[in-house]
C-alpha cells in the first residue's frame, strides 16, 4: 500500500485503510493542485482552492492515521 499502490488505494479509501506518511500524502496533493503555505511548528496548512486544511509534518518515518487522512481529503473536496 506504499508509494506504487498508493494512488489506487487513494480513489477508494473509503474502503480500504490508507498507510503513508506526510510526504507521501504531500506528493499525492501537489499532483491534486493543492498549495502549501508553512504553519506554525512542524505543520502545513493545505489550500486547494477556498478549501483548505492543515497537514502535519513530524517525520518522514511517522505515519499518518487512516482518519486524519480522510479528513484532510474530505476537507479539500478530494473524496
Amino acid at each position: 500500500m506504499y508509494k506504487n499502490n498508493i494512488y489506487v488505494v487513494l480513489k477508494h479509501f473509503r474502503y480500504y485503510s490508507i498507510i503513508m506518511n506526510s510526504q507521501e500524502l504531500k506528493r499525492y496533493l501537489t499532483k491534486q493542485g493543492c498549495s502549501f503555505i508553512p504553519g506554525k511548528g512542524g505543520h502545513l496548512i493545505v489550500k486547494r482552492g477556498s478549501k483548505k486544511s492543515v497537514l502535519p509534518m513530524h517525520g518522514a518515518r511517522k505515519e499518518l492515521g487512516t482518519g486524519l487522512v480522510q479528513k484532510i481529503l474530505k476537507d479539500l473536496d478530494l473524496k
